[in-house]
């Protein structure tokens, strides 16, 4: 069942979809996306199911950028460590979108 909210950011009228959730891994939320859904969603409003092996990997890789981050945390701060943080942050996000397309 698709569910349809009205959002208070667009005009009057306007509805948009959302995905139906399924816990995994304990307390994580993965979002899947409905078999009657856009074929074509550019802008990644709907996901895919993921296996569990998937989902694991996932976890596993933002487990360890935290790790990786909390090692730059004891470092201080600095500019060279936001900078490091950052990139962090975005090596994780680009290996889960590799695990998720």
């Amino acid at each position: 069942m698709l569910l349809h909210r009205q959002c208070h950011d667009v005009p009057l009228g306007f509805f948009f979809t959302l995905p139906d959730i399924k816990p995994s891994l304990g307390s994580k939320w993965v979002f899947t996306m409905k078999s009657n859904a856009a074929t074509s969603d550019r802008v990644g409003m709907y996901y895919r199911s993921l296996s569990e092996a998937e989902n694991q990997t996932i976890y596993r890789i933002k487990e360890q950028g935290q790790e990786f981050l909390e090692l730059i945390d004891e470092l201080g701060e600095s500019d060279e460590t936001r900078r490091a943080k950052a990139r962090i942050e975005e090596a994780v996000m680009w290996a889960v979108k590799h695990i998720t397309r």
